[in-house]
């Protein structure tokens, strides 16, 4: 896994226009340690602390343990992710978030979430709301790099749902999975 991880930040590295071989940099790895602070611009991985979906089929089941997040219309299934931004910077760059469609391809709806949640324990009658529309993209099936910035706490939490915007079924792989979602932060140079 870890192989495939690093073969992975290699890739985005490549898309994102870094011309050359780019260290990766796990900021808040290990809980109370420091950050990690950049003397060039650096790609960082940022930790997930969670991922889940809440089905209103089913209003009391936890997925959080699934290998695949569900996404359908907000009112029928909503997916959530949440990645530990707490020990990333504020000068970050950008932030592509990496997510594996294994079925299903259309536009998604992805909008900022401000109350806290575990995978652990949310389901329909708990899940948290949304805070403000977000942004709409097109997914398609297989690696999805979507540009987050905007969503990103830096020194705090980075949470967020998303939902199939225009009555689409999609079919997300899970931090359980193989193909877990990946966020991926360009931290800018400090100055010397």
């Amino acid at each position: 896994v870890h192989r495939a991880r690093r073969d992975h930040f290699r890739a985005l590295g490549v898309a994102l226009g870094a011309a050359l071989v780019v260290p990766v940099v796990a900021f808040g790895s290990t809980p109370g340690t420091a950050a990690a602070t950049p003397t060039s611009n650096e790609i960082a991985s940022v930790p997930s602390c969670g991922d889940t979906f809440a089905d209103s089929r089913h209003p009391t089941r936890v997925n959080g343990a699934a290998k695949s997040v569900l996404l359908a219309e907000p009112k029928t299934l909503r997916g959530y992710y949440c990645f530990d931004t707490a020990s990333t910077p504020s000068s970050v760059e950008s932030a592509v978030l990496s997510l594996t469609v294994t079925k299903g391809g259309s536009y998604v709806r992805i909008a900022p979430v401000r109350a806290s949640w575990s995978e652990r324990s949310l389901t329909w009658r708990n899940a948290p709301p949304t805070n403000g529309p977000g942004f709409v993209v097109a997914l398609r099936q297989g690696v999805n790099r979507i540009d987050i910035r905007n969503l990103l706490v830096p020194g705090g939490r980075t949470s967020f749902a998303i939902s199939a915007a225009k009555g689409g079924f999609e079919v997300i792989s899970s931090r359980e999975s193989s193909q877990a979602p990946v966020l991926v932060a360009t931290v800018a140079a400090q100055a010397k």
